[in-house]
Parts: structure tokens; C-alpha cells; sequence
């Protein structure tokens, strides 16, 4: 993206140079003007687009929900032993302190912390009380889990889950599930 305002300069200077071999002056001045009107148009597309359609079209790809997430589990986490949330989307771990305005301190001093350095990438499955997890692993690890608060990718919990609000990207398609796994009809199944 840093790159393609230097190759638009570069194009446009060797355009430039072309026009200048060229001799006639009346040629010359319509074919300025064409290149100007075609580079003016083509610099209205890309930022129509860049503004207006890819942050709808990719939202996903920018870990857009993030910030809905961590205001639904600042608002909601007292009433929870555990909070897990899905890696299926990047590192939540990194949103939730942001978003949460999590000291520093406190979280690299925390007992609960599980990080690790695997392929030259510390990764985090645990802090406070708050469980990261690969999203093949939710249904399976969050069964059994009472008084839980889970929020996971569309569809992936477990049946004892209750749906209790969704986040959607930009373009309307579900990004989130916010979850509560239920206690009530966890006990009923492991009876």
C-alpha cells in the first residue's frame, strides 16, 4: 500500500517523458490531457474503494469486533468464573488488553499468564480469567465448562451454549458469537 503513490510517480514521469518526444503540439496537449483524466479517474476509484468499499468487504481481515467484544465482556465478565474467547481471528489476547485498558503491570505479573514462545511468536492461552483457544478446540474443551462466557466464531459452541448476542463485520456477515454456557443444562447432561 506505501508503495503505489512511488510507482503512480514513476508511471507518470515516464508518460511524461514520452509526451515530451513527442512533436506536434496539438497531439501532444490531447494526450496530456487524456493521461490526466485517466490517472484522475483511476485515483477516484482507488479511493472510493479504499474508503468506502474494502473496509465493508474486509473487515475480517483487520480483526474488525474486537472492540464489540470487549465491551460486552467489560460490561458482563463479573458474572463469570471464565471468559474464552476464539484465536480464529488473530491474537485476542492483544484487543482485550487494549480495548480493556489492562495494565501492563498487572498483566505481566499475573499468576494465571500461560505464554509461550513456539516459531518465533510468544503466544498466549491464558490471563486473569480470561482462556484463548483455537477455534477447532471450542466445542470439545468448553462442554463441561459452567458459568462460562464464550465468544467464538458463528455456530461453533457447544449444545449446552446459549446465544446470547452476536457481532457482525462490516459487510453484515457474523463475526462473533457471544455465548453462555449454561449451567443448568450442563448438570442435566452429565447426569
Amino acid at each position: 500500500m506505501t508503495m503505489l503513490p512511488s510507482i503512480y510517480i514513476v508511471g507518470a514521469l515516464g508518460f511524461s517523458w514520452v509526451f515530451s518526444k513527442i512533436k506536434k503540439v496539438e497531439l501532444r496537449g490531447w494526450l496530456v490531457g487524456g493521461f490526466l483524466a485517466l490517472v484522475g479517474l483511476f485515483a477516484i476509484n482507488y479511493f472510493y474503494n479504499y474508503i468506502f468499499i474494502y473496509p465493508k468487504q474486509y473487515s475480517f481481515a483487520w480483526q474488525y469486533g474486537y472492540r464489540q467484544v470487549a465491551s460486552y465482556i467489560e460490561k458482563n465478565q463479573d458474572r463469570y468464573q471464565r471468559v474464552i474467547i476464539t484465536k480464529k481471528y488473530g491474537e485476542p489476547h492483544e484487543f482485550i488488553l487494549f480495548y480493556m485498558r489492562y495494565d501492563p503491570r498487572e498483566y505481566k505479573s499475573d499468576p494465571n499468564l500461560v505464554r509461550y514462545n513456539r516459531s518465533n511468536w510468544y503466544w498466549v492461552d491464558r490471563f486473569n480469567k480470561y482462556e484463548f483457544m483455537n477455534d477447532w478446540e471450542i466445542r470439545t474443551k468448553t462442554r463441561d465448562n459452567a458459568n462460562t462466557l464464550l465468544i467464538t466464531s458463528p455456530g461453533n459452541y457447544p449444545v449446552n451454549g446459549k446465544l446470547i448476542q452476536t457481532v457482525n463485520f462490516l459487510n453484515g456477515e457474523r463475526a462473533f458469537d457471544i455465548v453462555e454456557i449454561n449451567p443448568a443444562i450442563a448438570l442435566r447432561q452429565t447426569k
